[in-house]
């Protein structure tokens, strides 16, 4: 469940797709004040304004420098753009103001920008997972985002004539390098059929898998919860169900 499931909001924040998502992210700033005293309550602060605002703008994911916060389901469109991509974008946001990037302490940025790279990741696990789409590490113009372009544009690429988020001064070579290097959370076309293949045997009782010990099986229906929340699954948690899976087959034998 998302927190606007959980927190319902004073207006719709989000709704059904219309289209099939085409892997365009949409990067922003919430525009909000930077926390920089204590725990970092950002992303928390700005998912407790969405739900009590009153004029439609929300996001898929909010980070600060210490959490991510999964505001909207993947397979719902957000209200995070007014051009018309959110039928088939994922919107992402940072919880400071546009202006804070230059004037941010160092380790504090970092901190933001692995956030927001684990959660671009989160949406490109899903993708991958449900629609079979990769996301590369590269900014997309507007006209290849309209072109169903997979990849990362600014709000203020979008809708230039009203938004400047995430600004100027993002360190998009950064963000984007820390993306790529979540290569955890990629899979690839086998890691997904794989994946599919076991979702799909706990469904229907094929194959082994539902006569194989419970542990097996605890293991892929949490590797299937994930997905269906927007989640990401690691590379890692694939081949620790595949060593079970060995092991078992050798002590079948």
């Amino acid at each position: 469940m998302a927190y606007l499931d959980d927190h319902p909001p004073a207006r719709r924040q989000f709704r059904q797709r219309y289209a099939q998502p085409s892997g365009l992210i949409v990067v922003h700033t919430a525009e909000s004040m930077l926390d920089e005293i204590g725990e970092d309550t950002g992303a928390e602060g700005v998912a407790a304004f969405i739900a009590r605002r009153s004029d439609p703008g929300s996001y898929h994911r909010i980070v600060d420098s210490d959490s991510i916060v999964a505001l909207v389901r993947f397979d719902q469109a957000a209200y995070g753009d007014g051009t018309g991509s959110n039928e088939f974008a994922i919107h992402l946001s940072f919880a400071c103001h546009a202006a804070d990037w230059p004037h941010m302490d160092p380790g504090r940025r970092e901190k933001f920008l692995a956030n927001g790279a684990r959660a671009a990741r989160e949406a490109a696990a899903w993708l991958a997972v449900q629609h079979g789409i990769t996301v590369p590490a590269r900014r997309v113009t507007r006209a290849q985002s309209d072109q169903r372009a997979p990849g990362f544009i600014s709000h203020a690429e979008r809708d230039p004539a009203r938004r400047s988020d995430p600004g100027p001064a993002f360190p998009w070579d950064r963000f984007l390098t820390l993306y790529a290097q979540e290569d955890d959370m990629a899979l690839s076309n086998d890691d997904k059929q794989w994946l599919e293949q076991r979702f799909d045997a706990l469904d229907t009782g094929q194959a082994q898998l539902k006569r194989q010990n419970g542990k097996i099986r605890e293991k892929v229906t949490r590797l299937r919860d994930k997905v269906k929340r927007g989640q990401a699954v690691t590379l890692a948690e694939l081949d620790d169900i595949q060593a079970d899976l060995d092991d078992h087959t050798e002590g079948a034998s």
